[in-house]
């Protein structure tokens, strides 16, 4: 399908997923890279705001509103479990895990947001696109935040999280509201998530949908092994 901008996209044959074909010239000039994932597009992103105060409560409390009572202790109460993050960005999740007694590491690709994890929270993040990641050391849960939009193959990360997944996945997507984002090269419908996870062979799949900006609503999957 083709939009008025001259975006093209088409569903995936094999997971039903709506992905980007071609991007228009205006929306090819807005594509962030990780050299321009620096302090100000992260202040964009509300992860710190006009002081430069990181906005962790916001995160975490948009988290818990996402998922059920049960599934936030998971990761509350994670004393001696390892929580690998994918792409975490500024780690706005990481105090949450810390506090219950979790061990953490993270696999970023921009220089800046793994500078500042080290420093911040003096934990390991490794400085590596998720895709080319090795995928022969397990831990206990996966996490991928706003993730799986960008990468060239979601459906192919989604089978490398259940490889490496002990227990179970967190994921956090948009939908497909807004099909021209130029950042995001897949556009995910509640369906279509669920049924990439189950043919990765993930169990027990819950999705909650919750609207937090205006273009698109935010989808919050937890997946067990």
């Amino acid at each position: 399908m083709k939009y008025d901008c001259g975006c093209e996209n088409e569903i995936e044959p094999h997971s039903g997923i709506l992905r980007s074909v071609d991007k228009c010239a205006f929306h090819s000039s807005k594509i962030t890279t990780d050299e321009t994932r620096t302090y100000d597009y992260f202040k964009a992103m509300g992860c710190v705001d006009e002081r430069g105060i990181p906005q962790f409560a916001n995160y975490i409390k948009e988290l818990s509103q996402g998922l059920t009572k049960e599934d936030f202790l998971y990761l509350t109460e994670g004393l001696g479990r390892y929580f690998l993050e994918l792409g975490p960005g500024l780690g706005m999740y990481i105090p949450l895990l810390l506090s219950g007694g979790g061990r953490y590491i993270g696999v970023e690709s921009a220089d800046f947001a793994v500078e500042w994890i080290r420093s911040t929270f003096y934990v390991p993040c490794i400085k590596q696109d998720v895709e080319t990641m090795p995928d022969d050391i397990r831990y206990d849960c996966v996490i991928a935040a706003h993730i799986l939009e960008h990468v060239w193959d979601a459906p192919g990360l989604i089978k490398k999280m259940f490889k490496i997944a002990r227990e179970r996945v967190y994921i956090i997507v948009p939908d497909d509201l807004d099909p021209v984002n130029p950042d995001h090269k897949w556009f995910f419908t509640k369906d279509s998530l669920i049924l990439s996870l189950k043919r990765a062979g993930f169990k027990n799949v819950r999705v909650a949908v919750q609207k937090i900006v205006p273009q698109e609503n935010f989808m919050y999957a937890v997946a067990e092994k």
